[in-house]
């Protein structure tokens, strides 16, 4: 009697059909039918790293009531827009910094070793821009007039670390991407550097003095990007040619070396996102080596159900020690979040998979772990209140905390404190001990650095 088996083709792995059965020349009996075994492989597991949490819906906002400053000051510096200039807060003391030209688009920083903040002003007329900064250790501040047509909402705009230059990328947000760079340095200066024939991309800061330039000729917002070219550009010398990639998504970050860039490239099929590191000189670098693939997802218990869906990946992001790297992703249709936490040698380490109520917006580093903040409605005991968790690079989850609705998570680089923005008050959180939190009434926000001093 031969036998055949018959495989359902087409259908997701977990849910593959497999049926076997014989047949055989003479019918069976009416009453005594040759049994059919239907085999379903096992399903995904359901595993978030963290747990659903039953909101209760309140009813309305409390009312925020400004109030004086905390007895109990937190360590390091802070900055707030407020009123007509910015605010220092350190060592419970609240410093004032009026300004003689209002603010514009919150371009305020503050140097990541506390020791500059600056700001990009336009007059009140609207008619000319000047770049404002202040030395936080001789009190000198300055303030010139900026070299550059405005900076505009649809260009790309950062600060570079150390607060001495805010870069502009004009066009960048209506898509005609005018193809250059621009660093405006407190004395008003601004100096240039573009690509003939190709658009600027992104840009990002290798250290203090370089800043990697990624270029391509397809029109800005091209997803994915081929035929795109990183460059390196120091301050007063020319674009020097890097490596050529082709990418999932042109924003990278660099190792805390400065010794590798770690990109988001593309797969074979020319569509999938795989994390990629590149060994980089000054001169010249290595083709991308890829360390993980969506593939290497789905063959985790924890990654396996984004096998169903398409899968989009961020920025990499270094830890501290440069041993691993931390991508957060997310999974279409579903909107299933997560943080893959790779190696620096290729291994995938570990999967924060968010309860499917939750979104992740990003994940910081400490020196040690990370803090990632789960956003949305049903994500904490109340529809005001979200959760940041603090994830070890091996997975384990160490402590959940109680953060406002949408608060962000900035961690002290030593880890041992975490600042909220909510409602009106900014909250500044001890890890090992959440309830003890200064709560101090101040919004603006913008930066704070040095807790670990």
């Amino acid at each position: 009697m031969p036998c055949t088996w018959f495989v359902r083709l087409g259908l997701p792995l977990a849910a593959a059909l497999v049926v076997s059965g014989c047949t055989t020349s003479v019918p069976p009996p009416v009453t005594s039918a040759a049994p059919v075994v239907r085999t379903t492989l096992p399903a995904c597991p359901d595993i978030e790293s963290v747990p659903t949490v039953r909101t209760k819906q309140p009813t309305a906002s409390p009312p925020r009531i400004p109030g004086p400053l905390p007895d109990g000051h937190p360590p390091g510096t802070s900055v707030f827009l407020r009123g007509s200039g910015v605010a220092l807060y350190e060592s419970g003391r609240l410093t004032q910094i009026d300004l003689p030209y209002p603010i514009h688009a919150r371009l305020a920083t503050l140097a990541e070793d506390g020791s500059r903040v600056s700001a990009y002003l336009w007059d009140a007329a609207g008619q000319r821009p000047y770049l404002w900064s202040r030395d936080l250790r001789s009190g000198r501040s300055s303030v010139n007039v900026a070299q550059l047509p405005f900076v505009r909402a649809e260009d790309l705009v950062s600060w570079s670390p150390d607060a001495r230059h805010l870069l502009v990328s004009p066009g960048y947000g209506d898509g005609s991407g005018h193809g250059d760079v621009y660093q405006l340095a407190l004395d008003g200066t601004a100096d240039r550097r573009g690509v003939l024939g190709e658009r600027v991309h992104a840009y990002y800061s290798r250290g203090a003095d370089e800043i990697t330039v990624i270029t391509s000729p397809k029109p800005v917002g091209t997803m994915p990007l081929g035929r795109a070219t990183l460059w390196s550009w120091v301050r007063g010398a020319g674009l020097v040619k890097l490596v050529d990639a082709d990418l999932f998504w042109p924003h990278g970050s660099w190792s805390p070396d400065g010794s590798r860039v770690a990109l988001l490239g593309l797969d074979s099929n020319g569509r999938s996102p795989v994390v990629q590191v590149a060994e980089v000189t000054r001169e010249a670098a290595v083709s991308p080596r890829t360390l993980m693939r969506i593939a290497d997802l789905v063959a985790q218990p924890e990654g396996c159900p984004y096998g169903r869906g398409d899968v989009g990946l961020s920025i990499p992001h270094w830890s501290p020690d440069g041993q691993s790297l931390a991508i957060t992703g997310r999974v279409l249709p579903q909107s299933s979040y997560f943080v893959a936490i790779v190696s620096a040698e290729g291994r995938l380490r570990s999967i924060f998979r968010s309860p499917s109520s939750c979104y992740i917006p990003f994940a910081p580093w400490s020196a040690r772990e990370l803090f990632i903040p789960l956003f949305g409605p049903d994500c904490g005991p109340d529809t005001l209140t979200n959760r940041v968790a603090v994830v070890r690079s091996d997975g384990a989850v160490l402590r959940e905390i109680a953060i406002p609705r949408k608060g962000n998570a900035h961690p002290s680089r030593d880890g041992r404190w975490v600042v909220s923005v909510g409602d009106g008050e900014t909250s500044y959180i001890p890890v090992a001990e959440p309830d003890a939190r200064i709560v101090v009434p101040l919004d603006g926000f913008v930066s704070w650095c040095c807790a670990d001093r």
